[in-house]
């Protein structure tokens, strides 16, 4: 398992004035909250005629620390009680989550200095919403360290995080800094966790300066998250990183300008999210990732898609180009030679309305993308869409449905049966024109009702076939009234008489002799 995530600067007594001011204004929003809670109206007195009683509130948890050694910190007692019972911790299974934590005294969690029943085998640890705004070395879980695999710090506030912070935490593998206000790490931020930490996770915070070779070390890290930080992306930053998989650089500064070698150090990534950036072309960089898979651009300043776009990336299966509010052509070839490309989807992108032909090499012949099961034009702009676009051996999902579809001669291979798959979230797409197929299902429109030359073709086939069964019952009644009046027919049916046949062994002079013997005797006398 892998965890991890952001870089905690040391903790010094001469901390940067930026530190100092960050630290100072979340103490600040804390001590408002307790101020503006003990300010706090009292309940509204009950009304007479409420018969139901409100429940009792659950009791708060008690802040009552546990004294360790002396010279040592004060840890906290945790899963000594339920939530309901006046518990700080949900500790179920496995698990730890103190989230929101609020006690008696109205303050919050501020200590991870947490210690559970002995003998525990916690191996999840979250505890989000409350106020943490500095991590320092030793004072994370002290007793159950070694035993953490998963970390959730999220919206704690989080400022500051020291060198070697997480150190005792031997067994992280997962590690969530979402939603805090981290404004730099330090080059020593992970170290101790560098052969454990898998999954590591900086969303939204205020990162600006992350030293380069902070993951150097970070040898089994297979994913990365850093979406919506101020840092410069730079070649350096992913120094060392010859493991990772997955990397997410959503709302970063990442742009065209940003170096067409980034990627180097990243030699086996399969999943690039570059969602809501500033881009307005695809990025070269990606051309050097051999093994990448998925890649998302959705949300980013792209209008087109040309020939050149997807060069050299023959690995990606999945493309994400959702919500893209200036794309509005798919140009000849955009998809050429993408052999194993899979999906792509289009969702949302309002302007999308010109898709050549031959974009996925199938008009032409040539490098094209036979692997494609699912194309998403969803609620686009499209009012067209030729039919050498796909193979018709395709077994394609094709999503249309959003669009504004012309039903007539150029659609018609779109109309009447069912020639591809429609999601089952998925509207099936209408015709918007003619008057007569508005708002129906394509599958649902017979081409000759939206196409003269069809209707045309139709009447024209059936025409030749009712004037050839005429001609051909023509040709039998002149045959057989020929056969009749020729008595042709009557020889057929009559049969012809036999003749007599006699047969003789004697010849013709024999005959005479012969008959004189037979002549008759005389009357007698």
């Amino acid at each position: 398992m892998s965890a991890g995530r952001t870089k905690v600067q040391r903790h010094e007594s001469k901390q940067t004035d930026s530190g100092d001011e960050a630290v100072d204004d979340a103490v600040a929003e804390v001590a408002s909250k307790k101020k503006a809670a003990k300010k706090r109206p009292p309940p509204a007195e009950e009304e007479e005629d409420v018969e139901e009683e409100e429940e009792d509130p659950k009791p708060l948890p008690k802040r009552t620390g546990v004294k360790g050694k002396k010279g040592e910190k004060p840890t906290f007692a945790i899963c000594k009680k339920p939530l309901d019972d006046g518990g700080a911790c949900d500790c179920t299974g496995n698990d730890i989550v103190c989230d929101q934590v609020v006690f008696d005294d109205e303050s919050e969690l501020d200590t991870l200095m947490l210690t559970p029943p002995k003998n525990a085998t916690y191996t999840y640890f979250a505890a989000r919403e409350n106020f943490f705004p500095i991590l320092k070395k030793g004072e994370i879980l002290p007793l159950i360290a070694d035993k953490i695999e998963e970390l959730d710090l999220s919206k704690n506030k989080l400022v500051t995080i020291e060198s070697e912070a997480f150190a005792d935490l031997n067994s992280l593998s997962k590690l969530h800094l979402n939603h805090n206000k981290l404004r730099r790490l330090p080059k020593d931020a992970f170290k101790g966790v560098e052969d454990k930490l898998h999954q590591l996770f900086l969303n939204s915070n205020d990162l600006r300066n992350v030293e380069e070779g902070t993951f150097k070390s970070l040898k089994s890290l297979r994913r990365l998250e850093m979406d919506y930080s101020k840092v410069k992306i730079t070649k350096g930053l992913f120094e060392g990183m010859d493991n990772l998989e997955k990397l997410s650089l959503d709302g970063t500064t990442f742009d065209d300008n940003t170096d067409v070698n980034v990627f180097d150090h990243l030699p086996n990534l399969k999943v690039l999210s570059l969602r809501n950036t500033h881009l307005t072309e695809v990025p070269t960089s990606i051309q050097g990732l051999k093994h990448l898979e998925e890649l998302d651009l959705s949300g980013t300043k792209i209008s087109e898609l040309h020939a050149d776009s997807f060069k050299n990336d023959q690995s990606l299966k999945i493309l994400f180009m959702q919500d893209m509010p200036f794309l509005w052509g798919i140009e000849d070839c955009a998809f050429c030679g993408l052999e194993g490309l899979q999906e792509v989807h289009f969702k949302n992108s309002s302007q999308l309305y010109s898709v050549h032909n031959n974009a996925f090499g199938f008009e032409k012949g040539k490098d094209a993308t036979k692997s494609l099961t699912k194309v998403v034009f969803s609620k686009c702009n499209i009012s067209t869409l030729h039919e050498a676009l796909f193979d018709e051996d395709l077994d394609l999902d094709l999503q249309l449905d959003g669009n504004k579809i012309i039903c007539n001669c150029n659609t018609t291979w779109l109309l009447g049966e069912q020639r591809f798959k429609f999601a089952t979230t998925s509207q099936a797409p209408r015709c918007a024109a003619p008057e007569i197929a508005r708002n129906r299902e394509l599958m649902a429109v017979d081409p000759a009702d939206v196409c003269d030359a069809v209707m045309s073709r139709n009447k024209g086939a059936r025409m030749i076939k009712w004037f050839l069964m005429t001609l051909m019952f023509s040709t039998i009644g002149v045959l057989g009234y020929y056969m009749v009046a020729t008595g042709k027919v009557k020889k057929w049916i009559t049969p012809k008489p036999r003749e007599n046949v006699l047969y003789s062994n004697l010849q013709t002079n024999d005959e005479q002799p012969l008959e004189k013997d037979f002549q008759p005797r005389p009357q007698d006398v």
